[in-house]
């Protein structure tokens, strides 16, 4: 079973002029983290995800490649879930935001459907 897209990742809000703080919590910032999260985030965009969406995402790395696998589920159940998994080797956001929109390009070619406008 697939995590909704960020679960599992801790996100911390603190107001722009507070360089202490930022400071104090900056050894908390795990940048593989970052990176997975923005690599499942970016198939949430492309799917037009919402909480409601029956729509799933988890990167994970092994060694330097980030592996991500994603499904979606039709909430009228008229179509079976449909499962999309690709890897590269990532070392930024934009390549990890990349994967992500491949994976929600296959699921997209499987027959997940993005919500209606």
């Amino acid at each position: 079973m697939l995590p909704a897209a960020g679960q599992g990742a801790l996100g911390i809000e603190i107001l722009g002029r507070r360089s202490d703080v930022r400071e104090v919590l900056a050894p908390l910032a795990c940048e593989r983290t970052w990176v997975a999260v923005a690599a499942e985030r970016a198939v949430s965009r492309a799917m037009g995800g919402s909480c409601s969406m029956p729509l799933a995402a988890f990167a994970q790395w092994q060694a330097d490649v980030l592996q991500l696998r994603a499904a979606w589920g039709d909430a009228e159940q008229l179509s079976d879930l449909v499962r999309a998994q690709s890897q590269a080797p990532v070392t930024s956001l934009a390549a990890a935001q990349s994967l992500g929109e491949q994976a929600a390009a296959q699921l997209m070619a499987g027959g997940a459907r993005p919500p209606s406008s």
